[in-house]
This record gives structure tokens, sequence and C-alpha cells, in this order.
């Protein structure tokens, strides 16, 4: 059974990418609904919260970077935890800063590196990034796009790869 919070995400993503093509393709149904199955069937064994936290995150992974749909928005309707693992998902965002002025900006692109780090920081984040990376890696075969596979495969070791710390 799907909850009202996974269906709320669900919609959001198709407004949030309405008109927005993957290739020849509905970007949401190429590409977010692949993610979201892959989500799905890799947190199949985790508890009932965390895995629809992942699902409900699996939809809205390319809403803040891709649309006009704010941080702040997605906290009020989802909460701090899916808001925090979207903005950590997202390369860039659109955030309403405490300021009063009510007006959004956009985040600046982080180094990719620090990306990368600040999704391995979120374990919500890391899965659906993983399923992120393994569906633009297939699509990428798919079509032969050669330097997105290598982008993608580097991703991939990246984002599974331990990290090292020294003592």
């Amino acid at each position: 059974m799907v909850s009202k919070q996974v269906e709320l995400a669900k919609a959001l993503a198709y407004y949030a990418h309405d008109g927005q093509m993957y290739g020849k393709f509905n970007y949401v149904n190429q590409h977010v609904v692949d993610v979201v199955n892959r989500v799905d069937q890799h947190t199949t064994l985790c508890g009932y919260e965390f895995r629809e936290q992942c699902l409900i995150v699996a939809w809205l992974h390319d809403v803040a970077e891709d649309s006009q749909i704010t941080i702040n928005t997605i906290e009020d309707l989802f909460g701090y935890i899916i808001a925090d693992s979207v903005w950590a998902i997202s390369k860039t965002c659109l955030i309403i800063d405490g300021s009063g002025t009510g007006i959004p900006y956009r985040t600046s692109k982080p180094k990719y590196r620090d990306y990368i780090k600040r999704v391995k920081e979120d374990d919500i984040a890391r899965i659906v990034k993983i399923c992120d990376t393994m569906s633009n890696l297939e699509f990428s075969k798919n079509v032969n796009d050669y330097k997105r596979i290598e982008k993608y495969a580097n991703q991939l070791k990246l984002l599974v790869e331990p990290e090292c710390t020294t003592t």
C-alpha cells in the first residue's frame, strides 16, 4: 500500500517536470519512475518509515533542481528529513532564506567532490542517488552515449566506495 505522502510526492514530481523530456521520452515516465522502481526494489528489506522516506525522495530527487519548487515548500509538505535529503541530492535548488523578503534564490552549484561527499553523508540521498546514477547509466548505454557512460560509471564508483578515514 502506498502512503498519502508518497502519492503527494508523485503528484508533485509530475507537476514539477510537466513537459520535461528525457531524450525522446517524458522525463517522469522514463527516468523518475525508473529511479523510484529501483529504490523500491533496493529498500524492500528496510523498515517501513525509512523505505517510505526513500521513495518520497526518489520521486522528488530532481524537483528542487529542475523546477521553481523550493526546498522550503518541500519541507512544509514532507518535513525536514525529506527536505534535507532532497537538498543533499540536488546540485542546485531554490531556497527562501529567513531575511523576510520571501524571494527565493538559487543556490550555487557545489564542487563535484563536495557534492558527492554531501550525498554520501545522507543515507536516504545516497540510496536514491545510487539508483538515479544506475538509471542514467543504463539509459546512456541504451543510446550509446559513451561520454555519459563513463561519467555515470565513475559517479557510481564514488557513491559506493567507503570513505577512507585515518586515525
